[in-house]
């Protein structure tokens, strides 16, 4: 039996833009980095919070970009 929606999992899982928050991972500091994967994982620590103190660090992240890497729902994850 073939999978109706086959061609649309393939599709959303093809590249396209990368997460946001890999791109930001990547510019910081091995501390600033750790911080934040620690705030990544620590649910107490709200999305905007993440996005005001990367913010500060001096770059620009979307809460939206938290909160699909979050969720798992990122390009990061799609390989």
């Amino acid at each position: 039996m073939t999978d109706p929606l086959a061609e649309f999992r393939a599709a959303s899982k093809r590249g396209g833009q990368p997460c946001g928050v890999t791109v930001v991972r990547g510019a910081l500091s091995p501390a600033q980095r750790k911080a934040l994967d620690a705030a990544l994982t620590d649910r107490s620590i709200s999305a905007p919070a993440i996005v005001k103190v990367v913010g500060d660090w001096g770059h620009p992240l979307k809460r939206y970009a938290v909160e699909n890497h979050r969720r798992g729902d990122c390009a990061c994850r799609r390989v």
